[in-house]
């Protein structure tokens, strides 16, 4: 059970950063909901646990402190996007819902304009979803859009991790002679950036290493 207290003081705040509205009527009679804006952010008050059951108690921060404003900074920075429906779906990838996350992508895809550079990410974001549940044929279509979006928009960070991506695919699909080809197009891509990033070049010649040992 969680008990969220989303009360705000009328005469200090403001602005409400994240706005919250009470829905009446809208499931069961006699229930009373609160329909809370995406990117709320919580901090937790307290955990009890009752018999077989825990209640969690949630305090609404309409004040974003330094700490939190740094953690968002640092995932958007991880991440490397700034839609806030991206962000809520690579959440939900990073719990396992990949249920849910597919289903904000697609949101997200119906929503930007096609050559939005988002759009390559949600692709090979969905590749990933596809691959992970052993759904070889649609994650090639995914990853095949995020790859052309990417080479489009001369994205070569993102080009680079796609191109892993694909190889990984057709590593499981047992498409042995295509493997090394998108590894080497993902070293060229590294070795093309003005920074590199050392430890994902070192993981792109292992795999390529990888692949030529067992090709013998």
């Amino acid at each position: 059970m969680i008990d969220i207290d989303v009360r705000h003081n009328a005469t200090t705040d403001h602005t409400i950063r994240r706005p919250f509205a009470e829905i009446l009527g809208s499931t069961k009679d006699g229930e009373n909901e609160v329909l809370l804006s995406i990117g709320t952010i919580f901090q937790i008050g307290s955990i009890e646990e009752y018999d077989t059951m825990y209640c969690v108690q949630l305090t609404v921060q309409q004040e974003e402190n330094a700490e939190i404003i740094e953690l968002i900074r640092y995932l958007k920075r991880d991440i490397d996007e700034d839609s806030l429906l991206l962000t809520f779906g690579d959440f939900l990838y990073d719990m396992g819902d990949f249920i849910k996350a597919q289903y904000y992508y697609n949101l997200l895809l119906e929503e930007l304009p096609d050559d939005h550079i988002d759009v390559g990410k949600l692709h090979n974001n969905l590749g990933l979803i596809y691959y992970i549940r052993d759904e070889y044929t649609e994650a090639v279509l995914s990853y095949g859009r995020a790859l052309q979006m990417f080479v489009e928009q001369d994205a070569v960070q993102i080009f680079m991790i796609v191109c892993s991506n694909i190889a990984d695919l057709l590593y499981s699909m047992n498409k042995g002679t295509q493997i090394l080809e998108y590894h080497k197009l993902a070293l060229t891509a590294h070795e093309s950036m003005t920074l590199c990033n050392e430890v994902s070049l070192a993981k792109c010649y292992n795999s390529i290493g990888l692949v030529l040992q067992s090709a013998g």
